[in-house]
């Protein structure tokens, strides 16, 4: 009988193989400037996502990569995909710190006999993303085409549960204790048992029953078949909670976390000394520095404090190992 482990609200988890203490933790390079790439950030409170242009999470492709909460890693892999190929990138935005949107497009779309049913660029993929206490994402895809299209979108989710410590390079010798995915069409766990005798979970909720769910490799990859009449639009929304000690954010939509966000925003900058110029570039760099003060306040048990930078330095001091 496999070992298990039961999470503080009594759910029991099967344990990993010990092996995959050895292949979960990615991206670890001995020289941090090692294949690094340009990530995008989105950040609010002690939670932060570092995506690439895509708005993919990949920690082999790019260090630093993941979906931190609390100096650990709870996403290593995120990645999408539009009938299994990478969609093509139009543009990508975060003129927000707390908000991202990526506009993708598809390759083309080929039917099982090989016909073309929409050839690239005609059906529209754009990524809208929102972290308040949880990762929100809306997934909207709509189809430009005169005709209907059909196409599958796929996502893939795996968590190291790596330390920001480790990420960074540092070696260790032991780590806590993995467990098997759990997925169904509504959403999927991830959890790990840490050194330091706390359960964490990476909680997924697909707002949109996926078609299909797939545990390959202690990854999570879920598929939605979509069927889209001309000038339809459908969305696909989701969002990813990262839990420690059995914690669990306030219920919230998607709309009352970009409405509660905005007025905190606009609080903030109502609050600070305002300085105006007559050069335009000069104000927007101000606007724009004033902002991302406002996107590094981070909580700690001592009141917020202003974090140093995304991804190395939004950590807490004194942090336990996980």
């Amino acid at each position: 009988m496999a070992d298990k482990v039961t999470s503080p609200q009594g759910e029991e988890f099967e344990l990993a193989d010990e092996s995959v203490n050895r292949v979960l933790v990615k991206g670890v390079a001995a020289v941090l400037d090692q294949g690094t790439q340009r990530l995008w950030s989105t950040k609010e409170g002690d939670m932060f996502l570092c995506a690439d242009a895509h708005g993919n999470v990949d920690a082999e492709a790019a260090i630093g990569a993941g979906l931190y909460y609390k100096d650990t890693r709870f996403l290593s892999d995120y990645l999408l995909t539009v009938n299994d190929h990478p969609p093509l990138l139009l543009s990508t935005s975060a003129d927000r710190a707390y908000a991202s949107h990526v506009d993708l497009a598809n390759q083309d779309l080929v039917t099982v006999d090989g016909a073309i049913q929409a050839i690239q660029g005609t059906v529209n993929i754009r990524r809208t993303r929102v972290i308040k206490g949880r990762l929100y994402e809306r997934i909207r895809v709509k189809n430009y085409n005169a005709n209907a299209v059909e196409l599958t979108v796929g996502l893939r989710f795996g968590s190291d549960f790596a330390d920001i410590f480790e990420v960074r390079g540092l070696k260790r010798s032991q780590r806590g204790k993995f467990t098997l995915p759990k997925a169904d069409k509504d959403g999927a766990a991830l959890a790990y048992a840490g050194q330091d005798g706390v359960f964490r979970e990476t909680r997924i909720g697909f707002g949109l029953p996926a078609t299909s769910v797939e545990i390959h490799d202690y990854q999570v990859v879920a598929v939605w078949q979509l069927h889209l009449a001309p000038n339809e639009t459908l969305v696909i929304p989701l969002t990813v909670e990262a839990r420690v000690g059995g914690e669990q954010p306030a219920r919230q939509s998607f709309d009352e976390a970009v409405h509660d966000l905005r007025r905190s925003y606009e609080e903030w900058e109502r609050s600070c000394t305002r300085i105006w110029t007559d050069n335009q570039l000069y104000n927007s760099v101000l606007t724009r520095a004033m902002r991302d003060l406002r996107a590094l306040r981070t909580p700690t048990p001592y009141g917020d404090i202003v974090a140093a930078g995304i991804p190395w330095f939004v950590g807490r001091s004194g942090a336990t190992r996980c």
